[in-house]
């Protein structure tokens, strides 16, 4: 979206992707990034970068996306991070067996 500050994106990333967004995602521009954690997605955090000039946004993006590729290629991440029902049905679960657990 555009606004008076320049422009932003946001992404959806594994939460495991977390302590990778240091600084050097950013370098050499004039970018700022945010990491938000969603309620109800555990395993996922939502990354908003911000940036004045399009083609330091695209930069940035670029290097996000490069590092999720390194990390499945590390074996850091695997096809079950990616997965947004994942998370749903683990909450569904750990609150059945908490009242599972109350009840017995």
């Amino acid at each position: 979206s555009l606004g008076a500050e320049g422009q932003d994106i946001a992404f959806l990333v594994p939460a495991k992707c977390e302590a990778y967004l240091q600084n050097q995602l950013l370098a050499e521009t004039k970018c700022s990034m945010q990491v938000e954690v969603i309620e109800g997605l555990r395993k996922h955090r939502k990354v908003t970068l911000r940036a004045e000039e399009t083609h330091e946004l695209q930069a940035v993006a670029w290097r996000l996306q490069e590092l999720q590729l390194r990390m499945c290629q590390g074996a850091l991440l695997t096809e079950r991070d990616f997965d947004l029902q994942d998370t749903a049905w683990d909450d569904v679960m750990a609150a059945f067996r908490s009242k599972r657990g109350h009840g017995a």
